[in-house]
């Protein structure tokens, strides 16, 4: 699997939806990823719960002394 953020006219089946990105000079264009190689099926491995985990990540709580 792959994530493609040029791809929406195809996620949504929405020709309007194309995608495109623009970047003015100067600018960038960051994109993060996130690689999870497992073994066995995706059951097996606990990809929904690693996505959960990736998408709500836990709240950090720094208590002064």
């Amino acid at each position: 699997m792959t994530a493609n953020p040029f791809a929406l006219s195809y996620y949504y089946d929405d020709k309007n939806r194309n995608g495109s990105h623009a970047v003015e000079a100067g600018q960038d264009l960051i994109f993060r990823y996130r690689v999870f190689i497992h073994k066995g099926d995706t059951k097996e491995a606990g990809v929904a719960g690693a996505f959960n985990n990736y998408i709500n990540p836990p709240e950090i709580i720094i208590k002064a002394d």
